[in-house]
């Protein structure tokens, strides 16, 4: 019996043994815990992952059917009997801590694992942004670690009538259509593009990840109706002022043109009388030698 219990603590033997394993991992990612038999063609009899409870100094086993862990553990053992690793997904900061897989009759592997969270680049500041209606704006938010995900974030908006945070939603009347987010192409990217801008749109915007972690910004948004008005007098303006130069410039090249046309007219219209009555005088002359 003792010979038998010694081969199967040699065949179960962890292969991570007794010394600490540490990972890191980031919020709304998975990690897999390693812990496998040295040997791929063993099943262990019963095998279990706990986790290190600080309060009590106690440990609690992981279940799949606890409040905290379900629909987020994953074990592969089914697949590979040898294979004990622990997959958690969709990590939250209350996920870091000590982690041991336990085999029975074998060594023990400890994991701390590390979770980090999103952090807000210029957390707690205010940003100041100022656009036109019609445009669009992007309203920045995104965490100083790329790899990190919030396990939830929102935008709300600042109701100064009910003096309250509103949740910004593409679903509602105000925003249906005009607002785009990019999380799901980069999961740090936290922002928010509102499109064709009304003067509605004005007011304090905050990018939430949890209580306490926000990020606030200020959006002035002003109308194009005076600046549209102003250059429509401008363009009249020059219209007119165009126009005006040109019937002048036209009125003057008129009189210019006339005043020597009729000075030839002249000259040529004496000349024309002058002619006639030489004719008409040789003519006459002619009439008077011959009779």
């Amino acid at each position: 019996k003792m010979l038998n219990f010694y081969l199967l603590f040699i065949v179960l033997h962890v292969s991570e043994g007794e010394s600490e394993t540490l990972i890191t991992a980031y919020t709304g990612k998975s990690v897999l815990l390693p812990c496998s038999c040295t040997d791929l063609q063993t099943t262990p009899d019963t095998f279990s992952w706990k986790k290190h409870n600080t309060i009590s100094n106690t440990w609690d086993n992981i279940s799949s059917e606890s409040d905290q862990y379900r629909n987020r553990v994953q074990l592969f053992n089914n697949l590979s009997p040898a294979n004990l690793s622990l997959l958690i997904s969709h990590l939250t900061e209350e996920d870091a801590g000590e982690y041991r897989c336990d085999v029975k009759y074998a060594e023990i592997t400890d994991i701390r694992l590390t979770v980090k969270d999103c952090i807000l680049v210029n957390r707690g500041e205010t940003l100041s942004i100022t656009a036109h209606t019609g445009e669009s704006v992007l309203l920045p938010c995104s965490c100083t670690d790329l790899n990190s995900t919030p396990d939830t974030f929102s935008w709300r908006k600042h109701n100064t009538t009910s003096d309250r945070l509103e949740e910004i939603s593409s679903e509602s009347d105000q925003y249906r259509n005009r607002v785009q987010l990019f999380n799901n192409l980069s999961p740090a990217n936290l922002s928010l593009l509102i499109s064709h801008l009304t003067e509605e749109d004005d007011g304090v915007y905050r990018c939430n990840i949890e209580h306490g972690k926000f990020r606030d910004i200020g959006l002035t948004v002003k109308g194009k109706i005076l600046l549209l008005g102003l250059l429509s007098i401008l363009f009249w303006l020059l219209g007119t002022l165009t126009i005006t130069v040109f019937n002048e410039l036209h009125l003057v090249s008129v009189l210019f043109f006339y005043s020597i046309y009729s000075k030839d007219h002249k000259t040529n219209l004496f000349n024309y009388s002058n002619h006639s009555i030489i004719s008409q005088t040789k003519c006459y002359t002619q009439h008077t030698a011959s009779s």
